[in-house]
């Protein structure tokens, strides 16, 4: 984790000494604005095709008809990089300080010394030894230096009772053992240290390891409490199956074993140094720690880069949801422009006077099909000639009913087309037409949406309708 913190912060570094110069606009985080219009420069300058796109730069194109592409472009794209930059700089830094939390709780140092605290711990060690690839884990129940105080006489009795209980582990009961049994030197809940005998400790251990019998043996295993100069005895009787243990889980026996013993006779020192053999071989410690912070790191890289792209999702929906309100409004501009014409309107005056005004109020509703048609207008006042507008109007759009009008309206600019009118009006029914499919083939959707909520209400209603008559039958 702190090998990509590294690495980040030096890329984040670098980022900010070459973009001191850029500026960042005025409420923005600055340092993020200026790094990211450094990076689109330059990707921009070595023709990088990291941050571009030409499906997003047909969308910008199209949802801002009367901005400059390339201003327009910037923009999106410095944005859109920010945000990711500032997404991966808050995500490193949270995992940074989730790995600096987990080391905070680190108890056993290198040389394999543990420090003890007046409360209990619990620490989970891994050990490595020679000839094994994995290593053995352990939770160790770390006990807090002994101290005087007063023994609750009134809890002896049900620690005593409850003790069968305590051992049994994953077994279903002290007749019928098959799995290790629970004989710790304490218990949750009671503040009794107990030391663990058994008449057979080849069938079972003072730790609670099962061997292998031949056949199903009775174990008398000794429980002695102690707390400060006080002890009691308490004798249980266990019936053990046999059970064939691997090569691997004796290693783990013995060293757990080693482990116990070890923490035993240190209690009464600061600290516990770890055994540093088993058999005569070198063991190496270590604690097993959960560091989420390269995890979460990984997260957030991963949502970086898909908000990154999450934005050309979002803003090609954009553009499709714009073609459908400039197809569903091409019918009542073809009837606009077909009714001014047939008034007696010039081309420019008709296409002037249609793109004033909708017919109906639209309320905050946008209406990209008129706002293409007021840039058409503002581009004829600017001097660009009636050909050279309806020809762009009609790709702006990207859309073939405006094509197809376009190219009317400029061959009867060239030509002097006397049967515009005819064609409008050709032009007119067909779009209605279009409109009236449209409708259906969305209504043919919506039903087939509705359809699973019928079912599902169908089915309410015949249970309604079921279970009295079951009730009926029953009585």
């Amino acid at each position: 984790m702190y090998l990509a913190a590294l690495l980040i912060s030096l890329m984040y570094g670098i980022c900010f000494a070459l973009s001191r110069k850029e500026e960042a606009p005025k409420g923005k985080p600055a340092p993020f604005y200026r790094m990211a219009i450094y990076l689109y420069k330059f990707s921009y300058i070595k023709r990088i095709p990291l941050f571009r796109s030409k499906q997003v730069e047909a969308d910008i194109k199209r949802l801002y008809p009367g901005e400059s592409g390339q201003r327009a472009q910037t923009d999106y794209y410095v944005k859109k990089i920010s945000l990711s930059l500032i997404i991966l700089f808050a995500g490193t830094a949270l995992g940074v300080l989730v790995s600096i939390r987990e080391e905070g709780r680190l108890i056993l140092d290198k040389e394999g010394i543990v420090v003890r605290e007046e409360d209990e711990q619990t620490v989970e060690i891994a050990a490595l030894t020679k000839g094994q690839e994995e290593a053995n884990v352990f939770t160790i129940r770390i006990a807090p230096k002994i101290l005087s105080g007063e023994r609750l006489e009134e809890v002896l009795r049900e620690f005593e009772n409850s003790l069968p209980e305590l051992i049994l582990a994953e077994n279903t009961s002290l007749e019928h053992v098959n799995e290790n049994l629970k004989l710790l030197e304490e218990y949750e809940g009671f503040p009794f240290t107990v030391e663990w005998t058994s008449d057979r400790p080849d069938v079972v251990d003072g730790t609670g390891k099962v061997y292998v019998p031949a056949e199903t043996t009775e174990v008398a295993l000794t429980a002695v409490l102690f707390y400060g100069e006080s002890q009691w005895k308490k004798e249980i009787t266990v019936c053990v199956t046999p059970k064939i243990l691997s090569y691997r889980e004796q290693v783990r026996f013995e060293l757990e074993e080693l482990l116990t013993l070890s923490e035993k006779e240190s209690r009464m020192e600061e600290t516990w140094r770890l055994p540093k053999t088993w058999r005569g071989e070198e063991v190496e410690w270590r604690q097993v720690t959960s560091d989420k912070g390269f995890l979460l790191w990984v997260m957030t890289l991963v949502a970086s880069g898909a908000v990154y792209l999450l934005n050309d999702r979002d803003l090609h929906e954009k553009t499709e949801k714009r073609k459908k309100l400039m197809k569903k409004e091409y019918s009542e501009i073809v009837h606009r422009l077909l009714l001014y014409l047939g008034a007696g309107m010039t081309i420019r005056g008709a296409f002037q006077k249609a793109s004033s005004q909708p017919f109906k109020s639209r309320g905050k509703i946008p209406s990209p099909a008129y706002e293409e048609m007021r840039y058409t207008c503002r581009e004829l006042q600017a001097g660009v000639s009636e050909n050279a507008a309806y020809e762009r109007f009609g790709k702006r759009s990207g859309m073939q009913e405006y094509i197809r009008l376009s190219t009317l309206l400029v061959q009867n600019l060239k030509k002097g087309n006397s049967a515009l009118l005819d064609r409008l009006k050709e032009e007119a029914d067909k779009a209605c037409e279009d409109q009236l499919q449209n409708a259906r083939r969305l209504g043919e959707e919506a039903g087939t949406k509705l359809l699973l909520p019928m079912v599902m209400l169908l089915l309410v209603v015949m249970i309604m309708v079921m279970l009295p008559a079951f009730y009926t039958m029953g009585t």
